[in-house]
């Protein structure tokens, strides 16, 4: 179960507070809330002020997907064959495997939405469902999202049934 291998293995290095009130969540040391959705996703915002003193890089891999909604810092992000600078909004994604970092070019509010998932999340009674052709790419990506707006405001509503503890809310966020 991918979420609960997560979980264990940022407890087990103490990336998170030890003392949480919502089993579906864990507070990361560096100030953000990791909410887990089912078993197969952990969805977090991040807005954290960095130096290059406090920044963690360097290459990486891991067996699970990494979409990142960018929404502002100084950052650059590399994987194993480019680099992208973004300069607005825009989704970046690294498959299981793929070796990829962030770089914090200057000190800064580097703000962005994390969401780790398994291939699973997708499965809709017991089938992958199509939704989403990039699974099978063998390539990450960057893609400029045209309507920040619109993004920031789903984003919003996605914060707010977390933070209020909605029931319906591993629903909603895997909607």
């Amino acid at each position: 179960m991918f979420t609960d291998n997560y979980v264990k293995r940022h407890e087990h290095t103490n990336a998170y507070e030890k003392s949480y009130i919502d089993p579906a969540s864990r507070v990361n040391l560096e100030g953000w809330t990791d909410y887990i959705i089912g078993s197969s996703a952990i969805y977090s915002h991040r807005n954290n002020y960095y130096t290059h003193d406090t920044f963690t890089e360097g290459m990486h891999s891991h067996d699970y997907y990494e979409l990142i909604i960018y929404l502002s810092g100084d950052v650059e992000y590399i994987d194993e064959r480019q680099a992208f600078k973004p300069d607005g909004a825009c989704a970046v994604w690294f498959k299981p495997s793929e070796m990829h970092t962030a770089r914090l070019l200057t000190p800064c509010v580097y703000e962005r939405i994390v969401i780790y998932f398994s291939k699973d999340f997708f499965e809709c009674e017991s089938k992958v469902t199509p939704i989403l052709n990039f699974t099978n790419s063998s390539l990450s990506f960057a893609s400029k999202l045209n309507d920040a707006v619109k993004i920031f405001d789903l984003i919003s509503q996605i914060d707010n049934i977390f933070i209020d503890n909605k029931s319906y809310k591993t629903l909603a966020a895997k909607s």
